[in-house]
């Protein structure tokens, strides 16, 4: 199956086009400020059905989105002061006001001009409880600030991680690590294989799940502990959940694309700021879809799951930089 990032990059932008939120080859139509101001107010604003920027589902497109997302990124710091008062905005108001709606895209703009520069900003609003339930977006964001393959902050609301598309390794390694240092027991093992399964059924057989925890943490409460990884390879798979690069997207959704069946893939972990914290060769198993036609999905299969547990742990008690 052919990849369509470059046809929905290009319906992408002349659908920008048409709403005056790009200017034409070859002039300026209006200042920075102003676009960027225009474009965040078309990403957080409600949409009618009838303004073609909704799906078969009701839903906002997410290519559009994307792509008016990307639009910030241009601008480059003119976008800064617009972002950081619709910020301010959004940490007064309420979950479902207009500043807040579709406010994951505003994110990873921020971190895509600021890349490490954005880290404090954002990870003052994951600290931010009535920001909770951004927290599976500002996780995104911090992953594509650090240049990490995922972000993981343990106060981030447990959810789905993939829908409809196969999934890669890091789903499951991000799935475990938030299980960890949640206390999760049933949803950490559902991230298990069963070399890494059996190993864990091992370390509780001597002790119970409460004490291997209460063991590896010391004690310490882990709500506001974070931490990130980065795969050690070229490719998609080191890549963040979403970069607004549409043509990754599409990759992903591609039923064509390459799946190894057990990759064993080197692994950097690194602390809350986003420095190396050490790191660990992981395997992974793949599974088929059950039934056939449903997308194939990856377990954490580390026959030493103790000493992978023991290294998230530690690097997860990393203090953040001030």
């Amino acid at each position: 199956m052919k990849a369509a990032g470059s046809s929905s990059a290009f319906v992408g932008i002349v659908s920008l086009l048409s709403l005056g939120l790009l200017p034409p080859a070859g002039g300026q139509c209006q200042t920075a400020d102003q676009s960027a101001a225009k474009t965040i107010r078309f990403l957080t604003e409600p949409v009618s059905a009838d303004s073609g920027l909704l799906n078969k589902d009701l839903a906002r497109r997410a290519d559009i989105d994307r792509a008016a997302a990307d639009s910030l990124v241009a601008l480059g710091s003119a976008a800064l002061p617009e972002l950081d008062k619709t910020f301010s905005l959004i940490e007064r108001q309420e979950q479902g006001t207009p500043a807040v709606l579709n406010s994951r895209w505003l994110l990873l703009a921020y971190a895509r001009i600021r890349g490490p520069a954005a880290y404090q900003r954002l990870r003052a609003m994951a600290d931010n409880p009535r920001l909770r339930y951004l927290s599976g977006y500002l996780d995104q964001s911090l992953a594509v600030a650090l240049d990490l393959t995922t972000y993981i902050s343990a106060s981030r609301i447990a959810d789905s991680f993939v829908c409809c598309r196969p999934e890669e390794p890091r789903h499951a390694l991000d799935q475990l690590i938030l299980a960890w240092l949640q206390g999760n027991r049933q949803r950490m093992e559902e991230a298990l294989g069963p070399r890494a399964r059996l190993a864990l059924g091992s370390l509780i057989a001597r002790r119970s799940w409460f004490e291997l925890r209460a063991e590896m943490w010391h004690g310490a409460a882990t709500s506001d502990f974070a931490l990130g990884f980065r795969f050690d390879e070229a490719g998609d798979w080191s890549k963040p959940e979403d970069t607004l690069d549409q043509g990754l997207q599409d990759r992903r959704r591609s039923v064509d694309a390459p799946l190894p069946s057990d990759p064993a893939l080197m692994t950097q972990f690194v602390g809350i700021s986003g420095r190396d914290c050490g790191s660990r060769k992981i395997g992974f198993v793949r599974l088929p879809g059950t039934p056939a036609w449903l997308p194939t999905k990856y377990l954490v299969d580390d026959p030493d799951v103790g000493a992978l547990l023991r290294a998230i742990t530690d690097c997860a008690r990393t203090k953040p930089e001030r």
